[in-house]
């Protein structure tokens, strides 16, 4: 896959992407529809090779990314392994140039973001948090949703990377507060979905026709996003043995972040540990 750049039209910056997941497939191959050089690092080599990302630089490991780009997107799974492709003797900030700017889109703990900026300041490299919200679809669409936290000036730097394939570009406040904005949106999320898990049991056992419901809850104060969608959700996840993150909303260890969150902030969020359950299919399962 690996392809020689051109030098004849450089292009403004050099866009680097660490983790080659769904987002961070989808994000690389928008930043290359726009223009951007691209390199591009996963842990399969298959995820390098796909068809969508010829045009990138298929780099050996984080720190040549680092070493290469002026902007790094990382979107890997958890803390952890954030941690392991930021690592100062052998990822990214091993590479990084002063003046470089690494972006975090995984679902962290705002804590962890705030450590690693202090190996990432101590280099003069800038670090955002900039978490995404609206899925393969968002990025596929255009019309993602990037929530970050950090110094505006380095905000400033990725702004064009990012509009390649966002919809709303808000800058949260200082470092950290992201991170923190996505935890309050999947929980915000979770519990709007077991809103409309319990009205539908309710709707379903009260004999309504769901069809004629749903249009008429679209048109209403009960309104969200999860109730309008709710059935494609129920099937598909009944088609895959029950409740699972096919179901299109949070996952389990976004919402335990959230949850840890609000202990650290000495705050009880009774119906987000209940919606937690719910994703984990510890409620008995409904034909809806």
């Amino acid at each position: 896959m690996t392809q020689k750049i051109s030098e004849d039209n450089p292009p403004k910056v050099k866009v680097g992407f660490v983790g080659l997941g769904p987002i961070g497939q989808a994000l690389a191959a928008n930043a290359l529809k726009a223009g951007f050089q691209a390199a591009v690092y996963d842990l399969s080599e298959a995820r390098m090779r796909d068809p969508a990302l010829s045009g990138s630089v298929a780099m050996r490991s984080p720190v040549e990314v680092g070493r290469w780009a002026d902007v790094i997107q990382v979107s890997v799974k958890d803390d952890d392994q954030l941690e392991a492709a930021l690592a100062a003797d052998h990822g990214i900030l091993g590479g990084a140039r002063p003046g470089a700017v690494v972006a975090v889109h995984s679902t962290v703990r705002p804590g962890t973001i705030l450590r690693l900026n202090e190996s990432a300041a101590a280099r003069g490299v800038g670090l955002l948090d900039a978490p995404v919200s609206g899925g393969v679809q968002g990025v596929l669409t255009g019309r993602l949703c990037f929530m970050v936290g950090g110094d505006e000036r380095w905000l400033d730097v990725c702004r064009p990377v990012f509009a390649a394939s966002a919809g709303a570009i808000v800058h949260m406040g200082p470092l950290g507060t992201g991170a923190t904005a996505k935890l309050v949106q999947q929980a915000i999320f979770a519990m709007n979905k077991q809103s409309a898990y319990e009205g539908f049991q309710l709707a379903t056992r009260a004999g309504l026709e769901l069809e004629r419901f749903v249009e008429a809850l679209h048109a209403s104060a009960g309104q969200s996003y999860s109730a309008d969608i709710w059935r494609t959700w129920w099937h598909k996840a009944s088609a895959d043995g029950g409740a699972s993150e096919s179901w299109g909303g949070p996952d389990i260890r976004s919402l335990d972040l959230a949850l840890e969150h609000a202990d650290q902030c000495q705050l009880s969020l009774p119906t987000l540990g209940s919606a937690r359950s719910l994703l984990r299919g510890d409620r008995a399962k409904q034909d809806i």
